[in-house]
């Protein structure tokens, strides 16, 4: 039905005038960060090779990012990279790579000559962790030459990082995401759940089910995958629509080896 009074097209109605009162500053601005610290989280993820499905504990940025965000922005990421929590680098235990650093003999030899392997043994005597801070806020640093200080930029020194065990850490365009590897049993148990959602929403769709259908679920597993059922009941019924689920079935529709899960679904 066409509205009393309305024009003979859409093309012919006039557009709606912008309230620019209900702008909020700097929220687009806001919204870009936290789609680049999602990127970096994700790319952290791929890095070492976990999958988003695994839920995390934190995931840690630097302490500007993690101010402009605000808390809703917060959530958004954590829901995103699906980490228990977003915190800030400043507030975190001790560094979270291990640097290491040697002697560019390229340039160092143009600067120094004959001293060049002297120059280079100082360089890689040095703290790497502090050599390579100390070149990237002022552009140089300063080594020890048998007693006396040398200064080399960040042409003479190559500075490499690695993550310390435990961690995945990407940074890009002066933004740091790190992401904390480590998985106690609650957090595996977590990860084993949304493994078996997956596997029961395949379940539904090569059913034929509609996507609003309500299922009843009927599982059988053992060990960590049947812990992990029992604790996540709620979690689970909830993802995939499920009115019940009972443990123990007789004839399974439905088998996942790699999980070590049969189940059976049926439309409610």
């Amino acid at each position: 039905p066409v509205t009393p009074g309305a024009p003979e097209s859409v093309h012919l109605a006039a557009w709606p005038v912008a309230d620019e009162s209900l702008i909020v500053d700097g929220l687009g601005a806001r919204v870009d960060l936290a789609r680049r610290v999602t990127e970096l989280g994700r790319a952290a993820r791929a890095e070492a090779k976990v999958r988003t499905r695994q839920p995390l504990r934190r995931a840690l940025v630097a302490s500007g990012a993690w101010q402009q965000l605000g808390d809703d922005l917060r959530a958004q990421v954590c829901e995103e990279l699906n980490v228990g929590t977003l915190e800030s680098l400043a507030d975190a235990d001790g560094d979270l790579v291990d640097h290491s650093a040697k002697g560019n003999f390229r340039n160092l030899g143009k600067r120094f000559g004959k001293e060049t392997p002297q120059v280079a043994a100082a360089i890689a005597a040095a703290d790497a962790g502090a050599l390579a801070a100390s070149l990237a806020a002022a552009g140089t640093a300063t080594v020890d030459l048998d007693g006396s200080p040398v200064e080399v930029g960040p042409d003479d020194v190559i500075v490499s990082e690695r993550p310390r065990e435990g961690w995945s850490v990407v940074n890009d365009q002066g933004e740091t995401v790190a992401l904390d590897l480590e998985l106690d049993d609650e957090l595996r148990l977590a990860g084993l759940a949304r493994e078996a959602i997956r596997v029961v929403q395949e379940a539904r769709k090569s059913s034929g089910l509609d996507i609003s259908d309500r299922i009843t679920l009927a599982w059988s597993a053992d060990g960590p995958m049947a812990e992990a059922l029992r604790t996540h009941t709620a979690l689970i019924a909830d993802e995939v629509l499920a009115t019940s689920i009972t443990e123990g079935v007789d004839v399974p529709a439905f088998t996942d080896a790699d999980l070590g899960l049969s189940f059976t679904v049926t439309k409610a």
